[in-house]
């Protein structure tokens, strides 16, 4: 699961990590559109933020405004107490994501290996509404801020 993912890399609750995420998309999707899921939240005592991306194996619906199904997942977990920099990571991230040319870029890339750690394929299923099989592409640890350049 993208949340058992995440807590091993932070050494967190995983339990904890998708509670927090079923409670924000319980407010309302997290979906951009074009086929593109952001669910991000924030965790007490966190103490590093961290986003993962993956490829769905099949899209799923996620509820999106334009009702494109999603096969592009970039999950951020912010640390509660770290406010600063979250907001503008997430601007950064929709603002980077929404454009055609990254999505595109990642639904033909094939991860090799050899590229980067960062890059190695993973097989994973995520969260409540993101069930199906998923090829994990990149997570890394944010240093914020800034996430993205304004």
């Amino acid at each position: 699961m993208l949340a058992q993912e995440a807590s091993v890399r932070l050494s967190y609750d995983g339990p904890t990590v998708l509670d927090a995420l079923q409670a924000r998309e319980r407010l309302g999707s997290t979906a951009l559109g074009r086929g593109v899921g952001l669910p991000h939240t924030r965790l007490e005592g966190l103490g590093t933020p961290l986003a993962l991306l993956a490829r769905l194996t099949r899209p799923i619906d996620f509820e999106a405004r334009d009702g494109e199904p999603v096969d592009l997942v970039f999950m951020v977990l912010w640390p509660e107490n770290s406010a600063e920099g979250f907001l503008p990571a997430l601007s950064g991230i929709c603002r980077v994501l929404r454009g055609n040319q990254l999505p595109r870029q990642l639904r033909r890339h094939a991860p090799a290996p050899r590229r980067s750690p960062c890059f190695r394929p993973r097989r994973w299923t995520v969260p409540t509404r993101l069930s199906e099989p998923a090829r994990l592409l990149c997570g890394a640890p944010i240093t914020p801020p800034p996430f993205f350049p304004a």
